[in-house]
């Protein structure tokens, strides 16, 4: 059998084709989560809002963003406000993810900020908020994110903010994932002349390996060789350890005036500290990322040498210390081609393409919708139809204020539909005809037969589906 926690029906096709399954057979409930109250928000002072919602709602809460130094100062906001706060991400180790998720599933930490690392196989029932600070790349991901909130059945929330730089950011998604063909060769050429490759030769060659030695060596950036790594790797031109993607980190526990005591008295590493203190910002507030490598060029030294001296300022608890054990690691699957014969299958980068531009459209439109319930919006994307709103989300409470009560909208919607049925109308000419209601409520009637594919609108005059 094969699992899922969401798949649109092209994606449950598509699952089952490749696994050869004899007859379609697909088992699934209703994507509908009554008890979630969906809410998006136009917001420019996110901390502010966020701070609002957790004192609104009681209880645990999650709070999703897309980069990891964005978890720890958040959660680093929320303690200075008071709230029991946590971070977590991939960057850290499995102990320390590991207490981090075991305190929020016990309470004793409310709230956790994290990258989408968190969440898998967790089955919390009680938790009362989740929201998102930026917004995903689909609503696959929104979601199963989202989802995560009231288990238990009782009232939650899944809030999404945004703002226009945020719109802004998802539309520059897409060329920065799917980078031209050239610059995809260029950084095929220098990893494999950086592993000292010739041509003709590598398949099933294994090594250790660091992005960032090699983005010294030849001046590129690791945010985009690691999506062009990862092409690659799709492409079935090397396989990469996850760990190739994480680094070891740093944080010093002394602050500014008792280190300076620190180096003042141990003149033989104080040379060192500078180096660390040069080459990283931020390490007196939070665990930031190194490299050792990257420290002993700068240091005109070994690795080994690095490593020992970072050991010693831990044992002194000068600094915290958190190596990676693991070396990560890059295995070779064909050996090297000259780099015109490099076939990397536009077909198939056009394709990715295609299915990630509709995704982002997808949830684009679900954030930048004013005129939708959410609840159906979601159901409709995951090929349900839903014919009743959600009554409960932003743009439902919004509508309820319209005070169409259920007998008043049943009425007009009865009387819209008998005057449609005779000829094709606009709202102005609805409104000749219904001329005891306001404009506002007709307005509200014909997008909700809109939204439930009772009307089409044509040119400006409405008709029957």
């Amino acid at each position: 059998m094969a699992l899922t926690a969401s798949a649109t029906t092209d994606v449950q096709l598509d699952i089952m084709e490749k696994l050869s399954f004899k007859n379609q057979n697909v088992f699934r409930k209703s994507f509908e989560r009554k008890n979630i109250h969906y809410v998006v928000q136009y917001e420019e002072n996110k901390q502010e809002r966020m701070l609002n919602l957790l004192h609104k709602v009681p209880g645990t809460s999650i709070i999703y963003v897309r980069n990891r130094r964005k978890t720890e100062q958040l959660a680093k906001f929320f303690q200075s406000k008071g709230i029991p706060s946590d971070y977590y991400h991939a960057g850290l180790t499995n102990k320390m993810r590991s207490q981090k998720q075991e305190n929020w599933i016990n309470s004793k930490t409310r709230l956790i900020v994290a990258t989408n690392a968190f969440g898998m196989g967790i089955d919390k029932p009680n938790v009362r908020s989740v929201v998102h600070f930026d917004v995903p790349d689909n609503l696959e991901s929104y979601y199963q994110e989202a989802g995560r909130a009231g288990r238990d059945e009782k009232q939650s929330f899944a809030v999404l903010l945004y703002n226009d730089a945020d719109v802004s950011d998802m539309q520059k998604r897409v060329e920065v994932n799917f980078p031209p063909i050239e610059k995809i060769k260029l950084v095929y050429q220098a990893l494999y002349n950086f592993l000292e490759v010739p041509v003709g030769s590598g398949s099933g060659a294994v090594y250790d390996f660091q992005i960032v030695d090699l983005c010294n060596t030849y001046n590129l950036k690791p945010f985009d060789v690691n999506i062009i790594l990862k092409i690659l790797e799709l492409d079935g031109y090397i396989t990469i350890s996850d760990n190739v993607f994480l680094s070891s980190r740093l944080k010093f526990l002394l602050g500014g005036s008792d280190l300076y005591n620190f180096q003042v008295q141990q003149e033989n590493i104080d040379g060192f500290i500078k180096v660390l203190l040069r080459s990283y910002e931020g390490l007196f507030d939070e665990y930031v990322s190194i490299y050792e490598s990257e420290i002993a060029k700068r240091s005109n030294t070994t690795i080994e040498k690095v490593v020992q001296r970072l050991n010693y300022l831990n044992k002194l608890q000068v600094l915290d210390y958190i190596p990676f054990t693991d070396k990560p690691q890059l295995t070779l699957l064909r050996e090297r081609l000259p780099i015109a014969n490099v076939d990397i299958s536009t077909e198939t980068l056009a394709n990715r393409k295609k299915r990630y531009v509709m995704r982002l459209s997808a949830i684009e439109n679900y954030v930048t919708s004013h005129e939708h319930c959410r609840n159906m919006l979601l159901l409709k994307y995951f090929d349900e139809i839903k014919t009743e709103r959600c009554g409960t989300c932003d743009y439902c409470r919004e509508r309820n204020k319209l005070e169409l009560k259920d007998k008043i909208l049943d009425d007009l919607k009865g009387r819209v539909i008998s005057l449609i049925e005779v000829t094709p109308l606009t709202v102005e000419e609805i409104e000749q005809k219904v001329f005891t209601v306001s404009k506002n409520k007709i307005v509200a009637v014909m997008r909700w037969l809109i939204e439930t594919n009772v009307l089409k609108l044509i040119e400006n005059k409405y008709y029957l589906k």
